[in-house]
């Protein structure tokens, strides 16, 4: 830990130290330290800090209040003021839409709130701060982000899909070039795009018949493809669709390789000799198929459009979520649209997984072993149907020459398909393996059966 000397005491900067691992935010391990301190001006003492936690910036806006903020937050006390995060205050809002912090600097597209009545928290255990503001505008979301990266993208994606694949956007606000907040239209959402397809899931185990949500299938599959082809009619460097090289494809199939012996180690433990040499099969076909990318288009994708990612509301389908998939170096790259079309089939194995464990109430490496052994033959039929009506419907409503580049057949779309099918179940087993190891065992089934 190290600190400089800013105008606040270094007793309150001790505190504030202390307090850091507690939030959900914040990463649990790493050297902490005060980069900089920025006290603003006004009627309450607000604080913008920024940390560095095991080499990874962080912004943190904190309020520093005689009295207790109007909604439950995490909160410290340090001699008569109660330090909070600034988000949980209309005040920092207020501030925040006026101008009237200096060192950050504004991207507008809407005229800005000039009350705010409440504020409520949307969601206290994500790692970004997801605040509802009820302002004299109607109501209204703000988006804030703890990890300073400029690598961030969000705001471009909301900034040129706003109000047709995602809420409007009202504006966005940087540090030094990098995102710290946006602020949206607030959509009432009914659930997300997975609730549909569970429900099938379990009707179909209790009836024992398959029971597919064609509709909602082909509403999320129409949805995505439209998605895709805005995607490529972006013109800005950010977005701006490009040939693929043999520099991508390389760098593709090393990134499926870097998988293939965590993914080994695994199987070997599981000591079934026949899938490990399915696995491995598997991830070499895709490496070679690869090749066949050279010379089409890659655009900007959403990078981990799982079906969680898209929000169902009365009428309409919103993308959610434009930071990339968590464990990923580099976010900005730029991939086929078959990646991100290959990251929402690859969903319906967890559904598919998940319904089942519901149904045997047993642990995950049963369940596991119940479809390697072929006892939930049900569940892997009605995988593959929605697969095969989610992929259809995809191809069908997909300008295939506009987004890829070529005017290929849909068999060989299929096949273009099958490396990024491979490189999501190795992704997520990486992830699944860091994050949630009881939930291994279910990108290794994506990779081996289905």
């Amino acid at each position: 830990m190290s600190t400089a000397r800013y105008a606040i005491s270094s007793e309150l900067l001790q505190k504030i130290i202390k307090w850091l691992p507690k939030q959900r935010w914040f990463p649990k391990k790493g050297r902490i330290s005060i980069e900089e301190a920025i006290e603003i001006p006004g009627e309450k003492n607000l604080l913008l800090l920024q940390l560095s936690v095991d080499g990874s910036e962080v912004f943190l806006p904190i309020i520093l209040d005689e009295e207790k903020p109007g909604i439950e937050v995490s909160l410290i006390k340090v001699q008569d003021r109660y330090i909070y995060e600034a988000e949980f205050s209309a005040y920092y809002f207020e501030k925040l839409f006026r101008d009237e912090i200096g060192v950050l600097e504004k991207r507008g597209f809407k005229p800005l709130p000039q009350k705010i009545a409440s504020i409520e928290a949307l969601s206290r255990s994500s790692t970004n701060r997801l605040i509802k503001l009820n302002t004299d505008l109607g109501p209204l979301v703000a988006k804030c982000y703890r990890t300073l990266s400029s690598e961030n993208q969000e705001p471009l994606f909301l900034s040129y899909l706003s109000g047709e694949y995602t809420p409007e956007i009202y504006a966005y606000w940087e540090v030094k070039g990098k995102p710290i907040a946006t602020l949206m239209e607030y959509v009432k959402i009914l659930e997300d795009a997975v609730a549909a397809f569970y429900k099938a899931a379990r009707i179909t185990i209790k009836r024992k018949r398959l029971q597919l949500p064609h509709e909602h299938a082909i509403r999320v599959a129409r949805f995505v493809a439209g998605f895709h082809e805005k995607m490529a009619e972006c013109s800005k460097a950010w977005c701006k669709p490009e040939k693929i090289s043999i520099n991508d494809i390389v760098d593709w199939e090393k990134r499926i390789a870097s998988y293939e012996n965590l993914m080994q180690r695994e199987l070997r433990a599981l000591n079934v000799p026949s899938i490990e040499r399915k696995a491995v099969a598997r991830i070499d076909e895709a490496i070679k198929i690869l090749k066949q990318y050279s010379g089409l288009i890659k655009i900007r994708t959403h990078q981990d459009l799982h079906l969680g990612q898209i929000a169902v509301t009365q009428n309409r389908l919103f993308i959610l979520d434009f930071e990339g998939e968590p464990l990923r170096k580099y976010r900005v790259e730029k991939e086929p649209c078959l990646r991100d079309i290959a990251c929402l089939l690859r969903s319906l194995v967890y559904i598919a997984f998940f319904a089942h464990k519901d149904f045997l109430r047993k642990s995950n490496q049963s369940v596991f072993k119940a479809f390697i052994q072929g006892k939930a033959g049900l569940m892997s039929e009605w995988y593959q149907a929605v697969f095969d009506v989610i992929l259809e419907s995809y191809l069908e409503s997909l300008s295939i020459e506009k987004v890829l580049g070529e005017s290929l057949e849909k068999d060989e779309v299929k096949n273009l398909l099958l490396p990024w099918l491979v490189e999501r179940s190795c992704y997520e087993f990486a992830y699944e393996a860091k994050y949630r190891p009881e939930n291994r065992f279910i990108p290794l089934l994506g990779l081996v059966t289905f």
